[in-house]
């Protein structure tokens, strides 16, 4: 099944409630059931201000419905949200993690130490994920030179890998929250994982994706 892990904040899916777990039956009248991953975001993206229908089926509801959605450019930002809570607390919403989001978090945390911060709240709610080696290097940001991120395993043992935290001087003991739900998925579990695993900050929310 296409299964929705989270749609984009502010999108054209997001506003018409799409929610975690719908899954995607049909676009455009077309059964997603032999479709790959590839082919159906092929279908899924179009030309700005062109319409597609999906076909939603979800948890508790008896029948599927149809959603028309009209399609729109993405904001590409991956850190929308930094600001102060109060005078102490900081607040950051990573949307997704792509290849510019740990400068764009380390300048959002710049703008709030400079602010005063004392302690920080990181949103990764709704947060689909990413590539590995953006995501290790958000969580080094927090975690101490050598700390474990993340482990590899698989049947040949030639591809174990370790990623571990390779820089210190940086946010390391910084108060720190960590929110997720049921749309935190892939590289927003391994950061909140590693913070967990290290006892280095508070994961609160619901369970992850995974």
């Amino acid at each position: 099944n296409l299964t929705v892990v989270s749609p984009i904040e502010g999108g054209p899916s997001w506003r018409l409630g799409v929610q975690p777990g719908d899954v995607i039956a049909q676009i455009d009248g077309e059964s997603t059931v032999p479709m790959s991953s590839y082919d159906a975001m092929q279908k899924l993206r179009g030309e700005d201000k062109t319409k597609v229908v999906l076909k939603i089926a979800r948890e508790g509801l008896d029948k599927p419905f149809d959603l028309n959605v009209v399609r729109e450019e993405i904001p590409l930002l991956s850190v929308p949200y930094t600001f102060m809570l109060d005078n102490d607390t900081g607040y950051v919403y990573i949307r997704n993690f792509a290849e510019n989001t740990p400068e764009e978090l380390e300048n959002a945390l710049e703008k709030l130490t400079s602010q005063g911060m004392k302690d920080l709240v990181l949103d990764l709610r709704l947060n689909p994920g990413g590539p590995l080696v953006q995501c290790c290097q958000i969580a080094d940001l927090f975690l101490p030179k050598g700390s474990l991120i993340v482990s590899m395993r698989g049947r040949n043992p030639v591809y174990d890998r370790e990623f571990r935290a390779m820089r210190d001087g940086q946010y390391e003991k910084l108060p720190l929250v960590v929110l997720i739900d049921q749309g935190s998925a892939s590289a927003s579990e391994i950061v909140s994982g590693a913070i967990m695993d290290h006892d280095r900050g508070l994961v609160i929310g619901e369970d992850s994706w995974g």
